[in-house]
Order: C-alpha cells, then sequence, then structure tokens
C-alpha cells in the first residue's frame, strides 16, 4: 500500500511534509505540556505551494511564531 503522505527529510527542522506529492504543508507535534488544553496532538497547515523554497520559508515564520505562542502559554501556566 502506497501512503497518501510523502515524508520530507527534515534536517533543518522545517516541518514539511508532502501530500500525494503536490502541496506542501508543515506538521509538527504539539508539546506534551500543551496537548490537553489545545485538544490535539498535532498542527497541520497547508502551505498552498509546490514550490520548496516557498514552503521552507513559510514554515521558518510559522515556526516562531508557534514557539513564541506556545512559549506565551507555558508561562502563563507557570504564573497562574
Amino acid at each position: 500500500m502506497v501512503s497518501m503522505v510523502d515524508q520530507m527529510v527534515d534536517q533543518n527542522g522545517t516541518y514539511l511534509t508532502r501530500r500525494r506529492g503536490v502541496h506542501y504543508y508543515y506538521t509538527r507535534r504539539i508539546p506534551k505540556e500543551l496537548q490537553k488544553r489545545l485538544g490535539k496532538k498535532r498542527i497541520v497547515v497547508s502551505l498552498k505551494t509546490k514550490s520548496r523554497r516557498k514552503a521552507i520559508a513559510s514554515a521558518i515564520v510559522l515556526s516562531e511564531k508557534l514557539e513564541s505562542f506556545w512559549n506565551g502559554m507555558k508561562l502563563e501556566e507557570i504564573i497562574s
């Protein structure tokens, strides 16, 4: 059976996958301590591009935003 998701080697922390060999997706596991609060274990976002270069650029920006958001949530939990 052929998988519908072709995993990309993620050496640079870009968290990229391709579905059906067409568009790139950003897929990332949510930190364990935040999974219950967010109600899911993984984030998957279509980057709506076939270009690897554009996908990498978008993934880097998305990673930075997620890290900032998650760090804020962790800080909230520590303070409260």
